[in-house]
């Protein structure tokens, strides 16, 4: 028996070491392939409007973020940080972002993507935006829909893409919670939505450990 352990430690720890040197290509596969969406939702535009939010606290979870951020640091960077540093200071380390159409929540996100990318020491997770309009919240789990995007949209193998998520080195970057279930009649959100409400359930129920999972 002590000969096995001894073994399968070594073992565990090159697989792990593999995995986090194989993280390298799909983080600059993420970064060039967001960085083409970040630009086309730009435009013409040479300048970034310096997107200003508020933290709205939910009562029911236990949980803690600076009260308000900005897209950059362009102003007052102690009361209000930039994304990056905002998101890394969130307890646990999830994020939601909410607000109406067109107040600029998918390029919130990538440039947290692309700002987590840059910053990447190699044991960090390499994030990945996930469309969540894809999601057969019915019949697959979260690790499988992350797995598929690794294996769909950067042609990696099943066993590698599996190998990262099991060892903690994917980010899942959610984006479309609000377009999973069609209007009311009357054009407004549905009360009941059954495909987001089963996303936002599947996350409360989503660990690393004994610790709540990161995403945003």
């Amino acid at each position: 028996m002590a000969a096995v352990l001894a073994l399968r430690k070594p073992v565990e720890g090159n697989e792990r070491e593999l995995a986090r040197s194989a993280a390298a290509t799909p983080a600059s596969q993420v970064e060039a392939g967001e960085s083409a969406v970040w630009r086309q939702l730009l435009g013409d535009d040479t300048r970034r409007m310096n997107l200003v939010y508020g933290l709205h606290p939910a009562v029911v979870r236990p949980a803690s973020a600076p009260p308000a951020g900005q897209l950059t640091s362009g102003l007052d960077p102690v009361t209000m940080p930039d994304i990056l540093t905002y998101y890394r200071a969130t307890r646990p380390l999830r994020l939601v972002v909410t607000g109406a159409a067109g107040a600029g929540k998918t390029v919130l996100a990538l440039e947290l993507l692309l700002a987590l990318i840059n910053g990447r020491a190699e044991n960090d997770p390499v994030p990945g935006r996930i469309p969540l309009s894809r999601w057969d919240t019915e019949h697959q789990t979260l690790p499988d829909l992350l797995r598929q995007r690794l294996v769909e949209a950067y042609d990696w193998p099943v066993h590698l893409a599996a190998s990262l998520f099991r060892h903690h080195l994917v980010l899942p970057v959610l984006d479309g919670l609000d377009e999973m279930d069609p209007p009311a009649a009357d054009g407004s959100p549905d009360p009941a939505a059954p495909r987001a409400t089963a996303v936002i359930r599947t996350l409360n129920t989503y660990q690393q450990g004994r610790d709540a999972g990161p995403s945003s």
